[in-house]
């Protein structure tokens, strides 16, 4: 997942072009108090946004905030791969025996192997040592200030293990990964953070919330200007797109463009095609998805970067449309498309994208 700047419409606040403040908008629509949050977490941008009923006070809706931004670093610390002692790189470890791992953990797993599944295996959680012989094998921070001479260059044409092999027994509160199977959380666990952090605001009280973590964004409830939903701009100056849409559910954009590295073989970046365990080259610049929630719309944006040209657009919109998804995709060419039949496809098109 590439930062592109994925973020509520500063405009939002007023679905005009005047830019009236948060405590104005919440009295001419009936809006409570809003916290924002903003941070850094799992290697990029993290913002929170809460909404509280009109009479919920600023207090709890900044304490709600404040829970968010907790849990994600509670999860970015169980599922890093980064860190030995993280959850997911000990059960990785752990050589095919069955370890005690919590239920977050749990429901991570059991979205990886559903949404190898329905992907077709186009996503593939199970990169984790393509993408270190790529060489991302650290904090992208670290990665990018490294001499190209010392980054690793071990590029092998070996297509990766797929889920087949992972067992997760909800009763025993246990799970299992094959021997030399390494995972990589990446973007769907990025996304379905996104989703459980929204979840957990929700019953706690919000109104509204808004979770993006890098580019996968997740919505909820009522927007920090009163409607059902929320005005979103997504925007990435290396394709010259700048897109205002309002979206319930979730989005989430995926570019090659930012992400990339040297190494003494060349050019590489993070998205690894499972058939051969390389960067995938793919005539792909950007693609936004738009889905239920922000777990299915990364691994949608997986679908669209890998499949694509070797898909017919035909069989992509089948794919995206078995995902309940939509994406625009950017070519190299400069080319939009709009692919799958998800309701806010007729949004985009309004909006002059091609189909």
């Amino acid at each position: 997942m590439g930062p592109s700047a994925v973020t509520p419409h500063p405009d939002a606040a007023d679905r005009s072009s005047s830019h009236p403040s948060t405590s104005d908008t919440a009295a001419r629509h009936g809006v409570g108090p809003v916290a924002e949050l903003r941070d850094r977490a799992m290697g990029t941008d993290v913002q929170i946004v809460v909404t509280g009923a009109p009479d919920a006070t600023e207090t709890h809706v900044t304490a709600l905030a404040e829970l968010g931004r907790q849990r994600i670093a509670e999860l970015e610390s169980a599922w890093t791969r980064f860190d030995a002692s993280s959850e997911l790189r000990r059960l990785c470890a752990a050589a095919g025996r069955p370890m005690a791992v919590s239920a977050a953990t749990r429901t991570l797993l059991r979205t990886m192997i559903a949404m190898w599944h329905r992907s077709g295996g186009l996503f593939d959680p199970t990169v984790g040592r393509a993408v270190a012989a790529a060489g991302y094998d650290d904090d992208f921070t670290l990665v990018a200030a490294r001499a190209a001479a010392t980054r690793p260059s071990a590029l092998g044409a070996e297509a990766t293990p797929g889920c087949s092999g992972i067992v997760v027994d909800d009763l025993a509160g246990t799970a299992t990964v094959p021997v030399g199977v390494e995972l990589d959380a990446g973007g769907v666990g990025k996304g379905l953070t996104a989703d459980l952090v929204v979840a957990r605001l929700m019953a706690g009280g919000a109104d509204g919330a808004l979770v993006n973590i890098g580019g996968d964004l997740r919505v909820a409830g009522r927007s920090n200007d009163g409607h059902d939903d929320w005005m979103i701009r997504i925007a990435e100056p290396t394709v010259e797109l700048d897109l205002d849409i309002a979206v319930e559910g979730a989005v989430a954009t995926s570019t090659d463009r930012r992400r990339r590295w040297l190494t003494s073989s060349g050019v590489a970046h993070h998205l690894i095609d499972p058939a051969d365990g390389r960067p995938v080259d793919s005539p792909v610049a950007l693609v936004t998805t738009f889905a239920p929630d922000a777990a299915t719309a990364e691994v949608a944006t997986k679908v669209v970067y890998i499949g694509w040209p070797a898909l017919t657009r035909g069989e992509l919109s089948q794919r995206l449309d078995a995902l309940g998804a939509a994406a625009l995709v950017v070519t190299d060419d400069g080319g939009r498309h709009v692919i799958g039949d998800a309701p806010i496809t007729a949004r985009l098109r309004l909006q002059g994208s091609p189909t």
